[in-house]
């Protein structure tokens, strides 16, 4: 259940991350390294 959550939780954010980096690219690698390392933590 928690593994679960923490993949739909990680799909959310990456989402979030594409809309991002296709309107802001200049901040698109730092909210990538902070997404990614938080979204395992």
């Amino acid at each position: 259940m928690l593994t679960f959550w923490k993949l739909q939780n990680f799909i959310v954010k990456f989402s979030h991350l594409i809309l991002i980096s296709v309107h802001q690219p200049h901040v698109k690698w730092s909210y990538l390294y902070l997404q990614l390392t938080g979204a395992f933590l």
